[in-house]
């Protein structure tokens, strides 16, 4: 008796054999994002601004990372300020893992997560 089994193309061959090297991995990603970050908490010393966006002095706390960068959480709310009035964002810092002296400000929007303006030079402690 003979088996003959259906031909696989290479192409499914190659996705299923990264698929499977890839899974180990990813269970290990968020524990070494973490880890290779500058600091837990990151204290600003100013209240820096991205046009309208207004960023609160004080200490901003690691919330989470991935492969660009690590996002640290604002102490209270970021505030956008317009004609009508104030308004509070969730928001803070995003460092780049790249050039990790680099700061951008990020805010969520509507639409998700939004980096904006460039806070680089303001006086900043990086903190575990």
């Amino acid at each position: 008796m003979e088996i003959i089994a259906p031909s696989v193309p290479r192409i499914v061959r190659l996705v299923a054999a990264v698929v499977a090297l890839a899974a180990p991995l990813g269970c290990a990603m968020p524990d070494q994002l973490a880890q290779s970050a500058p600091g837990t908490y990151l204290e600003l010393d100013s209240s820096p601004a991205a046009s309208t966006i207004h960023f609160p002095r004080g200490i901003y706390v690691l919330e989470k990372s991935d492969a660009a960068g690590f996002y640290y959480r604002a102490p209270q709310s970021v505030i956008k300020h317009s004609f009508a009035g104030p308004q509070p964002y969730d928001g803070g810092i995003f460092v780049t893992r790249r050039q990790p002296a680099r700061l951008r400000g990020y805010i969520i929007w509507a639409a998700g997560l939004t980096k904006i303006g460039d806070l680089t030079r303001q006086p900043h402690v990086f903190r575990d």
